[in-house]
């Protein structure tokens, strides 16, 4: 079993994670603009329904489900992010 990170290294994170919230409100914004069923949305992304429907209870997505969502939205993920991408320090890969 994969170890926990320490809570305090968790709590450094916690700004920088998905709104879900703000994810629900303009998957659910372009569904009305396309006039299509969230069951037409979750084939459109390639997601499952159930992801929608985690989604609409304020859940968050797993990694592949939000980035499959962003693309079919045309967004850009830093967008959901509760922190200003700004604030993202990762090291670029060598």
């Amino acid at each position: 079993m994969p170890s926990r990170r320490p809570r305090e290294v968790r709590g450094a994170f916690a700004e920088h994670e998905v709104d879900a919230l703000k994810l629900w409100v303009y998957l659910n914004a372009e569904r009305d603009k396309m006039r299509v069923s969230f069951r037409t949305v979750a084939m459109l992304a390639g997601v499952s329904a159930s992801t929608i429907t985690r989604l609409k209870a304020g859940k968050k997505p797993d990694c592949d489900g939000f980035m499959r969502l962003c693309a079919w939205m045309l967004a850009d993920p830093r967008f959901f992010f509760r922190a200003p991408a700004a604030h993202l320090n990762y090291r670029t890969p060598t």
